[in-house]
């Protein structure tokens, strides 16, 4: 009897873990995510909230159904602002979707930046997006990051953004 049961258990495990691979059929790669804005949006003494915009692209032939995600922003390799979003929504076969989200910092992690950019004599704003997107069907993160520069130092203010 305890063989029995024991067969049964491991036949129903093969089975939910082929049916959780099955709903990620067709992807193959991980999610691209980039900023498109950052704008400040609540600004109190301790805290600072920024409303961000983030581009989230999937270079895979299957949708992907994001059900959250969580993310950093470095500037200038120092952290900057973090958060976290529940919202969920699905990303087309080669496909992209805008979705907003909030991010949190501190006052000190303001001053910091200000206080970096006054040392140096290029302005030069670096910055590094990296985090986590959470998709139905898989019990594990697809981790992302993607770096740009602005070069507002030369007259352009050119940037090259570039996935890591």
């Amino acid at each position: 009897m305890k063989t029995t049961t024991s067969v049964f258990a491991a036949g129903t495990l093969t089975l939910s873990l082929l049916s959780g691979c099955a709903g990620l059929s067709g992807i193959d790669e991980p999610p691209r995510v980039n900023l498109v804005s950052l704008r400040p949006a609540e600004m109190n003494l301790l805290e600072q909230r920024y409303r961000a915009k983030l581009r989230i692209r999937n270079p895979n032939d299957a949708p992907l159904k994001v059900r959250g995600l969580d993310y950093t922003i470095h500037i200038n390799e120092r952290k900057f602002a973090d958060g976290v979003s529940d919202h969920r929504f699905t990303v087309p076969p080669y496909g992209e979707s805008v979705i907003e989200v909030t991010l949190n910092s501190s006052l000190f992690r303001l001053l910091e930046q200000f206080s970096r950019l006054q040392e140096g004599d290029k302005l030069v704003l670096r910055y590094r997006i990296s985090g986590g997107l959470s998709v139905a069907g898989s019990p594990t993160k697809f981790s992302f990051s993607y770096e740009d520069e602005l070069d507002f130092s030369r007259s352009t203010g050119a940037a090259t953004g570039r996935l890591i």
